[in-house]
């Protein structure tokens, strides 16, 4: 028994959308700031330590930033792809409401 399956695609579109200026906005965030103060941190290994994290925080946080993105990119497409589906199913089937 097949089921209907029904994707509103502008909302699709719109996710996906949101998805990539979010990445966007996570990708300008990195560990300046924690690294910026360890001067103030006292002993070296501390400030050592501190400038480690922030290192491997922003690298974190871009590898997010590239997979929230990408993610976004997907959904953007996604909905594109079901749009030509439904535009050919359409079409094949002669329905004169397909747009050109």
């Amino acid at each position: 028994m097949a089921a209907d399956l029904q994707v509103e695609t502008a909302e699709l579109r719109s996710r996906g959308e949101l998805l990539i200026e979010y990445g966007a906005t996570v990708s300008g965030i990195d560990g300046t700031a924690l690294a910026a103060r360890r001067s103030r941190y006292g002993h070296p290994s501390l400030a050592s330590a501190a400038s480690g994290f922030a290192e491997r925080w922003a690298r974190g946080l871009r590898a997010t930033a590239d997979d929230v993105r990408a993610s976004g990119t997907v959904l953007v497409s996604t909905a594109g792809w079901l749009e030509e589906i439904d535009a050919g199913l359409a079409e094949a089937a002669g329905d004169p409401s397909t747009p050109q």
